[in-house]
Formats: C-alpha cells, sequence, structure tokens
C-alpha cells in the first residue's frame, strides 16, 4: 500500500492504525509530500516505511518517486493507493481487499490498469 501526505498530522495516525490492522507493516509505505507539520515522524513511529519528497512535487509526483525510489514495481504486482485521511477502519478498510485480490481494467473507476517501464502494473485505488 502506498499512502501520500501532506500536512495529514491530524489523521495519518488513525489511518495507517487501521491499515496495519489488516496488512503487515513491512507492505505500507507512506511518501510525505513535502509535509511542514508533524507527518513524518508520526507516520515513522506506527512502523509504516516512510519516504519524504524535498519539497512539495503535488500528489502525482510524490506517487511517481515513492514507486520508484521504493521499488514498489519490483516488489509488488498490485499497488493500493489510499488517501492519508481514508476513514472508516478496517472494517471500511477490509471491504477494499476484494479489489486488491482480483485486480482489473475497465467496468469499474477505482481500478486503472497500466505500464511501467514495460511491465503490466495494476493499480487499485480507492474512491468511496
Amino acid at each position: 500500500m502506498l499512502i501520500p501526505a501532506h500536512n495529514e498530522a491530524v489523521v495519518i495516525g488513525d489511518t495507517l492504525a487501521a491499515i496495519m490492522a489488516l496488512a503487515p507493516r513491512a507492505n505500507v509505505h507512506v511518501v510525505s509530500d513535502g509535509s511542514t507539520d508533524e507527518t513524518v515522524r508520526i507516520a515513522r513511529r506506527t512502523g509504516a516505511k516512510v519516504i519524504a519528497t524535498r519539497e512539495n512535487v503535488g500528489k502525482a509526483g510524490a506517487l511517481a518517486e515513492a514507486i520508484e525510489r521504493l521499488g514498489l514495481i519490483a516488489r509488488f504486482r498490485v499497488i493500493l493507493l489510499l488517501d492519508a485521511d481514508t476513514r472508516g477502519g478496517a472494517r471500511v478498510l477490509r471491504g477494499r481487499a476484494g479489489d486488491v485480490r482480483r485486480p482489473r481494467c475497465g467496468g469499474r473507476r477505482r481500478v486503472a490498469c497500466g505500464r511501467h517501464r514495460g511491465r503490466k502494473l495494476g493499480f487499485a485505488g480507492t474512491c468511496w
């Protein structure tokens, strides 16, 4: 899972606690997009793998940088993208697990598939 965050100190701890109730810490990654608050410190305290951009580069830029720097393409077949302020706790996140187990292109907005450097890759992003 990859969570982009920009100044999300107020919510990132609760979001990561819900995620880590379902997923191994080693599979949870946060990219701080130029945050100037305590986002990085709070995220690291949860045990998530956390990196930070040097400056605010926008959500798409932060995601691209994280995917590259963390080597996510080589490590995972599917990358679940979640916002840092995702609400609903473990019950709602558990409902999204099927999207990860059965990623598919077309017909559903929350799933988009593409290629990165010639390798087919599925991205499952939530939008509830």
